[in-house]
């Protein structure tokens, strides 16, 4: 009896031995791989912050002024429908801007629809959603205008949230 007591004991310790030492290194090597997963989310919100930065920072090119006119070529008028949408767009690249208001967009149907532009229709119906604060088509409008002009750098590849596009226009449109 003594003797399958004893081997019970050495066994018990045996396995509360391997079990301890399981523990401490699941333990040890836990630490360094929290630390390099908190050092990943860490390296992803800086480069959130970063690229928000970037999209909302002032972008140089900047009007207040449409600048267009009823006799104004189609592709000034476009060039200045692609700058309305970068207050709106996340892009590669951006230069230039114009507000992207109501005001505006009324201004600029008005010289569209007494034009006679290739694109006119197209032009037109991007407008009407403007007009209407429909923006959920923004970045396909921006990059409508990028191809048209020749664009090779700064495509549209999303939109900026309400507050992006807030900070975007207090950097590049307040006074």
């Amino acid at each position: 009896m003594t003797k399958t007591l004893v081997w019970t004991l050495g066994i018990l310790i045996f396995l509360a031995t391997i079990g301890t030492g399981i523990y401490a290194m699941m333990t040890f090597n836990a630490t360094p791989a929290k630390q390099a997963a908190a050092s990943v989310e860490k390296e992803k919100a800086e480069e959130i912050e970063e690229e928000i930065k970037e999209q909302t920072s002032f972008i140089g090119g900047v009007s207040e002024e449409l600048g267009i006119t009823a006799d104004s070529e189609e592709s000034e008028v476009m060039q200045i429908m692609h700058e309305m949408t970068h207050q709106k767009v996340r892009a590669q690249d951006k230069w230039g801007a114009v507000p992207l208001t109501n005001e505006n967009v009324k201004k600029v149907i008005a010289i569209v629809e007494a034009s006679s532009f290739e694109h006119k229709t197209d032009m037109l119906t991007i407008l009407k959603r403007w007009e209407n604060d429909n923006f959920s088509t923004v970045a396909e409008d921006h990059n409508f205008f990028w191809r048209l002009q020749g664009g090779n750098v700064g495509q549209a590849y999303g939109t900026l949230t309400i507050e992006e596009e807030q900070k975007f226009i207090e950097n590049n449109f307040a006074e």
